[in-house]
């Protein structure tokens, strides 16, 4: 009896740490990827890099209504400066909720400010496709990158495209809407030459699903995964598609191109995202040291 119950002790040690366990950025190793089919809990990575945050944290975000991350953002706003630019729309009483030190930026647009970005101390930046809702963080599928590099978050705090290298990898930013983020999008995708990886919560843009379909038209393999509401939008590719139905969102905006590059971001693959919405394309290339 008392070897079962030790034995039942261990294995829920080792689920906790299996299921709590994340590598954190560093200098020496400036780059990782959280995702939810790592089984990473990204809520508990948010509150992490929030909860470090010595000097001051950035915000720009579609949505937030995370009770949890709302109620630290107040605690850290009696100690640092916070700013917040978020959708006026889709987060309307923030005003009511926050900490009166943060300084709030609301965004009034039809278009929708649809980022998702964390800058923390001026040197670590969290991008992806997680917004910080309980749902987005806990439910959803969704992935979030993090980085350590000062140049990385001041340059994308300029709000134009750039490019800058960090160890093996050459990180190149866009800030949407952007016609050469497209354009450059879519020569990745001509690139490919024996594989493309796409996890998309939305991909209606045509010049994207020409794109796939000369790849696949090549012989390149496609592994092309995407939410169930996307279904009526692809019929072109539907064969090639594997639809992920589920009562969470398959929520992800990733692709990754012959094993090197890696393309994430906020930015669905629509006309909208890239011609009126304000988002972010992030391509890390060569793509040989990250582990997705």
């Amino acid at each position: 009896m008392k070897r079962s119950s030790l034995a039942l002790a261990l294995l829920f040690s080792l689920l906790w740490i299996y299921t709590n366990y994340f590598k954190v950025v560093s200098p020496e190793h400036p780059i990782q990827v959280y995702s939810t089919e790592k089984k990473h809990d990204l809520k508990k990575v948010v509150l992490f890099y929030l909860k470090s945050a010595r000097s001051s944290i950035d915000l720009t975000l579609f949505s937030l209504t995370d009770p949890e991350t709302i109620k630290l953002l107040n605690k850290k706003a009696e100690k640092i400066p916070i700013t917040l630019t978020y959708d006026a729309k889709n987060s309307p009483n923030l005003k009511k909720i926050l900490h009166p030190n943060i300084q709030l930026t609301p965004i009034k647009s039809r278009a929708l400010m649809h980022r998702k970005l964390m800058i923390i101390d001026k040197h670590i930046t969290l991008i992806g496709s997680t917004n910080l809702t309980l749902s987005s963080l806990v439910i959803h599928d969704n992935l979030l990158m993090a980085i350590h590099s000062e140049a990385f978050a001041t340059g994308i705090c300029l709000e134009r495209p750039f490019s800058t290298p960090l160890k093996e990898h050459l990180l190149t930013l866009y800030p949407l809407p952007n016609a050469c983020a497209l354009k450059h999008l879519i020569a990745l995708l001509d690139g490919a030459e024996a594989t493309i990886k796409l996890d998309m919560f939305t991909l209606t843009h045509p010049k994207l699903i020409d794109a796939l379909l000369r790849a696949h038209a090549r012989g390149v393999k496609l592994t092309i995964n995407l939410d169930q509401s996307s279904k009526r939008y692809t019929k072109k590719l539907e064969k090639l598609v594997t639809f992920k139905r589920s009562h969470a969102l398959y929520h992800h905006k990733r692709v990754e191109i012959d094993g090197k590059i890696l393309v994430i971001g906020s930015a669905n693959w629509t006309k909208a995202a890239f011609t009126k919405n304000a988002d972010h394309l992030l391509i890390v290339s060569p793509q040989t040291q990250l582990h997705l």
